[in-house]
């Protein structure tokens, strides 16, 4: 029995960096909150990449753990065990890069259909190079083939 296999692939390891907007990113879009509890290294150290280098626009107030919690923000598990009274809550308005770094791929996917026999034993043999197609044609071949493996089964 001749069998067709189609793949689409793609080398992950050639990514590049994309920014939000190219990848709709929820961030950019919405905007954003990052919360530091103050009173530790990490988050001294976080507050002051924030004011000082991360070159985004924000707002920054103080407000207590249990206040946040009311209004339904989503706390990191680290900080749930503050011992700050207040945490400082920095407000990212949408429209500018988050702090995530995005990737997406170089090249579109290779659309490869692969032809095979099967024995009666069940071991399938490729026959030739695979075919890398467009990918309308790759759609194209596999609706036909799908339309075939349809015919065949309504068949029996």
């Amino acid at each position: 029995m001749l069998i067709d296999s189609y793949r689409a692939t793609r080398d992950m390891r050639d990514m590049r960096v994309a920014s939000c907007e190219e990848v709709h990113c929820r961030h950019w879009a919405a905007g954003w909150i990052t919360i530091v509890d103050p009173m530790t290294e990490l988050g001294s150290r976080q507050a002051h990449y924030v004011r000082a280098h991360s070159g985004r626009m924000f707002t920054e107030h103080r407000a207590p753990l249990a206040e946040l919690v009311a209004a339904g923000v989503v706390i990191p598990d680290s900080l749930y065990v503050s011992k700050s009274p207040t945490l400082l809550v920095f407000d990212f308005p949408p429209g500018q890069e988050c702090f995530e770094e995005h990737r997406v791929p170089r090249r579109p996917p290779l659309y490869r259909i692969v032809s095979m026999r099967e024995s009666q034993y069940g071991t399938r043999h490729i026959l030739g190079r695979p075919d890398v197609v467009h990918s309308t044609e790759w759609m194209g071949r596999l609706q036909d083939n799908l339309g075939r493996l349809q015919d065949i089964r309504e068949k029996g």
